[in-house]
């Protein structure tokens, strides 16, 4: 979640694997975390994006898990797209995760 940019998200690996920020405010879960939740059973994954005019817009997957740190938290599932944000993440579909100091 990212409310402002009080936090910055240009992190290493290690801490968007584990996870960083504030639960109250701006924070990533972590990747170790988002695996355990999404590899046993199917998820939905949701954005909701808001503009500098309140406006907000969202894109919304039917299904969605990543893989686990040997594989580099690869998108491995990404579902079917609705939404009024866009489509920009089925682009992703197969890739590894990739931070600053490990581009994969």
């Amino acid at each position: 979640r990212r409310q402002s940019n009080d936090t910055d998200f240009y992190r290493d690996w290690s801490e968007y694997e584990h996870g960083f920020g504030d639960l109250n405010a701006n924070y990533f879960l972590g990747l170790d975390k988002i695996h355990a939740i999404t590899h046993s059973q199917a998820h939905e994954l949701r954005f909701e994006l808001e503009d500098f005019k309140n406006e907000t817009r969202f894109a919304k997957y039917d299904s969605f898990a990543i893989s686990n740190a040997q594989d580099k938290y690869e998108l491995t599932v990404l579902g079917q797209y609705l939404g009024t944000a866009g489509d920009s993440f089925t682009y992703h579909r197969g890739e590894k995760f990739t931070t600053k100091d490990s581009d994969n």
